[in-house]
């Protein structure tokens, strides 16, 4: 892990894991450097306000040609011949493995921060939002409730959130503002706090954003998980086994229950137990019931964002297969055949009669 800033604008860190060790920077950098971002350990980018980009090969930092002086704010890229950074006044740099070029955008763009989930799909925030689609940038239509975000990340192309302030009508002072694109429309988030916000991290379960004066903030980044309910097993006329599936965990273990009943009763729940993920199965036993009645009951499964939905309703009446032998009779001196009648419950299944 890099980062880079301090009193001086041109302190490089490293953490190996265990510890933060500063960085020697190159003898003639300048300026202050404000964003960082690499494709390995030995591929690592660095700019600034002094127009200056520095780069880490593994071995020690270097200061790169570039097109011009003008100050970068962030930089960001998919791979090591893929990397853009960008000006607060609209400038647009793209790095192709071997040098830096300047990319045309209109002379209104103004940016602060950068993010991409792929070379396909860069996203651009500042006084506008703008994206890249891996051949050229457009504008985006946001939900305009802002004056300038600081910065954006995201966990893909639906999911990416971004972060600054607004000077409200009427007000004598900025709040902070996050809003978040689904991959359709960029929509504004509630927050808990009006100072300033300049920057954000996701991951599929958490999002940070933090700002001035040391204030973090934290969004749980997950949504109730999906189940579907599978057909009982081990029916027999007082017990059941009730079965489900967790079809989408949305990233995070799930504990499961299931609610049940005949036609005339209200629902059982059963408590929440154990802990499923994606395509797994889970079952729990029930048992009082009441021979021949039909029973109802769904699955459902809970996260740290909530309950599911209930799963689809499955059904099985309360009884047992039975069966006696109607005759024997020898067939050979070394064969005996016998003849079996089994009675099938009402409403068993055809397809396990035919098994």
């Amino acid at each position: 892990m890099y980062g880079v800033g301090g009193s001086n604008g041109r302190v490089i860190l490293h953490f190996d894991g265990s510890s933060w060790e500063e960085m020697a920077c190159p003898p003639m950098a300048r300026g202050y450097y404000s964003s960082v971002w690499g494709s390995s350990n030995s591929d690592i980018f660095a700019v600034g306000d002094s127009g200056e980009i520095i780069h880490y090969d593994g071995t020690a930092w270097s200061i790169m040609p570039t097109p011009s002086g003008a100050a970068q704010c962030a930089v960001w890229g998919s791979s090591s011949s893929d990397v853009f950074s960008v000006h607060p006044t609209g400038f647009v740099w793209h790095y192709n493995g071997s040098y830096w070029s300047t990319m045309s955008l209109p002379p209104t763009c103004s940016f602060h921060g950068l993010w991409a989930s792929s070379s396909s799909d860069y996203f651009a925030v500042g006084g506008e939002i703008w994206h890249y689609n891996g051949t050229s940038w457009s504008k985006m239509t946001s939900h305009g409730d802002f004056e300038w975000l600081h910065g954006v990340h995201g966990t893909s192309s639906s999911d990416v959130f971004a972060v600054g302030d607004v000077f409200p009508v009427g007000r004598n002072r900025y709040r902070s503002t996050i809003i978040h694109y689904d991959g359709v429309n960029w929509s504004l988030m509630r927050t808990n706090t009006e100072v300033l916000l300049w920057s954000v991290w996701a991951s599929q379960s958490d999002v940070f954003a933090v700002g001035v004066g040391g204030t973090i903030l934290h969004y749980r980044n997950v949504s109730e998980p999906v189940v579907s309910t599978s057909p009982a097993t081990d029916v027999t006329k007082s017990s059941a086994t009730l079965n489900g599936i967790l079809t989408d965990d949305v990233g995070e273990a799930c504990q499961y229950r299931f609610r049940y009943r005949d036609e005339k009763s209200d629902y059982i729940y059963t408590p929440w137990i154990g802990s499923v993920t994606s395509g797994e199965l889970f079952s729990q036993a029930i048992s009082g019931l009441k021979p021949n009645k039909t029973y109802y009951f769904n699955a459902q499964a809970k996260n740290s964002a909530g309950e599911s939905a209930w799963g689809n309703k499955q059904s099985f009446i309360a009884d047992s297969l039975d069966f006696e032998i109607t005759r024997a009779r020898m067939v050979s001196s070394n064969e005996l055949g016998i003849d079996i009648t089994v009675r099938f419950p009402k409403g068993f299944p055809e397809e396990s009669i035919r098994k």
